[in-house]
Formats: C-alpha cells, structure tokens, sequence
C-alpha cells in the first residue's frame, strides 16, 4: 500500500479525529491550568487544612470599665499547617480578638477582627473577619 493512499484513504475519519484530538487537548490543559489558579491560595501544597470555631475576644486598655456587646461572638477560622500542629491549635492556639483601645463610637460599629496564631500555622481565612461591636454601659 502506498503513502498516498494511506493518507487519503478515510481521509476526513482522520481529519476529524486530529481535530476531536486537539480539543481535547486544549480543554484538559485549561483545566489543569485553572486548578492551578485555584489552589495558588494555599500556602503550601499537601497541607491539610483545618476548620476551627474561635470565640471572639476583646482588647481594651488597662482600667477601661465600659462593657461592649459583639456580634457574633464566635467566628470560623480556616487554619492550615502540620497535622499536629493543627490538632494543638484546635487547643486554644488560635486566638481572635478585636482591639477597643481606640473604641469611641456611641453607635453600633463594624470592627475588623485581628488573629493570632503559631508560626507554624497559617490562618487562610475568618468568617466572618467584621465583628458589630456596641457600648453596653460606660
């Protein structure tokens, strides 16, 4: 059998497999590539990722006698590290507060929450990460 037959015999059979080939290709390149940018977040590839319920504490300066209300007073912290440093942090490791030093508003306010944890954990998101904070009495 020669080339020529070769190509041409089912010759638009082959031309459409090529191209049914190559779109599939193109779709299984832009979907790993997408998964990629999904995952670009996470901070280190093969860490588990922990989901943590915080309550929500408050920081005010020494001597201060108001009393706040905040809502709500616990929130959602999405951890990430080792597994057992993510099993200790579970323990009172991760601590959320909002910092009244400067708190003076009579009405209700929308405060940013700030978070504290260990180095070897990397907090990836709180929700929710604004807390509404009001004078109860001063």
């Amino acid at each position: 059998m020669s080339l020529r037959s070769l190509i041409l015999r089912n010759f638009w059979l082959k031309a459409f497999s090529i191209v049914l080939a190559t779109a599939i290709w193109f779709f299984i390149h832009d979907g790993i590539r997408e998964d990629a940018a999904l995952h670009q977040f996470r901070l280190e590839h093969g860490q588990p990722q922990g989901y943590i319920r915080v309550p929500v504490n408050i920081q005010t300066e020494p001597g201060d006698k108001r009393v706040f209300r905040w809502d709500p007073t616990e929130v959602l912290v999405i951890a990430q590290g080792e597994g057992v440093a993510l099993r200790r942090a579970i323990q009172h490791d991760i601590k959320v507060y909002l910092n009244l030093t400067a708190f003076h508003s009579t009405e209700p306010v929308a405060q940013p929450l700030q978070v504290e944890a260990p180095a070897d954990i990397s907090v990836v998101d709180i929700s929710p990460s604004v807390v509404t904070v009001s004078v109860v009495s001063k």
